[in-house]
């Protein structure tokens, strides 16, 4: 009987070390430093609302691809071509258009407003459409859906026009009024998966109007805001304390796609 009690101690002992095997030898902890953590991390968007929406991967809910806005997915496709795949061209003023402005036309139909201040030309780039479905495809592990036209800033806009697009100055403006924002986002750690994701969790802050909200929504933290008048914004080691103690902890999984590299899965609150 106690052999049996025994063995039975062993044999739970064992399966207890193997499941800690499991769960700390599964996970392997990357370098947050590292180009390629940098990079992924880079890629969730940028902080100005203006350039392709913004952190809009940052959200009160599981954000994927189908989530955002194809016109901001575009936008952020175009910005990841690399600078020798870009073709960029400046060409004369061709005519008016019903606002009175000076535009040039491009390609067969398009027509773009002059970028100098004499009005007297327009610079514009010049993108293949399957360079941009790769670049698409690198970002989203999924193929890319056109659109006629995307903006790439609130001033700049592509245009497609055969298997190609024209980007440059547009003749109308994407106008946003939005109060002055600051928002701080720092990695907390990186991990890999025993099944080869790439998850990378951060620290996420808004601040506006001296008012803090903890995720990227209109939810206000008030003992953060309270805490906020306290503190020297400008003090790094004051402005990290606020962040982490206050701040949404969001969780970005990257899975492997073609050639080594990591595509952007999905967003969410830890």
């Amino acid at each position: 009987m106690k052999n049996k009690n025994l063995v039975l101690i062993i044999s739970v002992i064992i399966l207890i070390i193997l499941l800690i095997f499991v769960v700390f030898l599964g996970e392997k902890k990357l370098d947050i430093n590292s180009d390629k953590i940098k990079n992924l991390h880079a890629s969730l968007g940028e902080v100005d609302t203006n350039k392709c929406g913004g952190l809009i991967t940052y959200s009160d809910k599981t954000m994927t691809e189908s989530d955002l806005d194809i016109e901001n997915r575009l936008c952020k496709a175009y910005y990841a071509i690399d600078i020798k795949d870009i073709i960029i061209e400046v060409t004369k003023e061709t005519s008016q258009n019903d606002n009175d402005n000076k535009i040039c036309k491009v390609g067969e139909k398009t027509t773009l407003a002059t970028t100098d201040e004499k009005e007297s030309e327009c610079s514009y780039k010049i993108i293949e459409n399957n360079i941009l479905n790769e670049v698409y495809t690198d970002i989203y592990g999924t193929k890319m859906t056109e659109k006629d036209s995307f903006y790439i800033s609130d001033k700049e806009a592509c245009y497609k026009e055969g298997e190609r697009y024209y980007c440059g100055k547009a003749e109308n403006y994407k106008v946003s009024i939005i109060p002055n924002t600051t928002i701080f986002r720092m990695i907390d750690k990186a991990i890999e998966s025993s099944n080869g994701e790439i998850i990378i969790y951060d620290y996420f802050l808004k601040i506006s109007n001296n008012i803090c909200y903890s995720k990227n929504n209109s939810e206000k933290n008030n003992e953060c805001s309270e805490e906020l008048k306290k503190i020297d914004i400008n003090n790094t080691k004051e402005t990290m304390s606020l962040i982490k103690k206050y701040g949404a902890i969001y969780k970005h999984t990257f899975k492997e796609g073609k050639s080594n590299s990591y595509y952007w899965f999905k967003t969410e609150l830890n």
